[in-house]
């Protein structure tokens, strides 16, 4: 179990990473963040959460777990302005997830 969490964390810190330009540029194409569709007039505050991921068609890819696994993220932890504090602040999120008290 705790090696899913060891998963889950390296595939998340590879998005943010990417998204913000401290990644190879091959990886670029493998995110694709997702975009507020203006022709509704209905919106979700959900819709304005511009750190979230598209998730591709083939789930058996892993731009599919990496869009899963971030989208799974609070926001607070995928909105952190540096890497330290988002690895620490994953770190301790993962292991609240993995060992609850």
């Amino acid at each position: 179990m705790a090696g899913l969490y060891c998963i889950m964390f390296k595939l998340c810190l590879l998005v943010f990473k990417t998204m913000y330009g401290f990644s190879p540029e091959y990886l670029e194409d493998k995110i694709q963040q997702r975009t507020i569709q203006t022709e509704s007039l209905i919106f979700l505050r959900s819709d304005l959460d511009v750190t979230r991921l598209e998730l591709p068609v083939n789930e058996n890819t892993i731009q599919y777990c990496m869009a899963k696994y971030w989208n799974k993220l609070p926001i607070n932890i995928r909105s952190c302005n540096s890497v330290e504090t988002f690895k620490s602040q994953l770190k301790t999120y993962y292991f609240t997830q993995a060992f609850p008290s």
